[in-house]
């Protein structure tokens, strides 16, 4: 897991594209993970790695669990130069079937 929210903080740091992106389906299209994103050399991507040591998981507790299996129940809190950034909880994530919002 960490990888993953690793390289997606890669990408949109470094992405060309996101800022042409007009909606959050938008961005998630331009980040979304594709195989070349698992070779080796993307995974042992320099800064890709930098951001993977700053990541910690939290186990979201009783709360979450009890929304399990009927969704994915997630949340992401982000640190960013001194700003405090919540998703708050997603029980449908985009690319989960019962999402209704997102346009994949």
């Amino acid at each position: 897991m960490a990888y993953i929210v690793a390289t997606l903080l890669n990408k949109a740091s470094t992405s060309s594209e996101l800022g042409k992106a007009n909606s959050l389906d938008q961005v998630w299209k331009t980040l979304m993970l594709m195989p070349e994103d698992y070779s080796h050399k993307a995974i042992w991507d320099k800064n890709t790695r930098k951001i993977m040591d700053k990541i910690t998981f939290k186990h979201g507790g009783p709360s979450y669990d009890s929304k399990y299996p009927e969704g994915i129940p997630t949340s992401v809190k982000l640190n960013i130069g001194g700003k405090n950034l919540d998703s708050g909880m997603v029980m449908f994530p985009s690319g989960h079937a019962r999402n209704t919002s997102a346009d994949l």
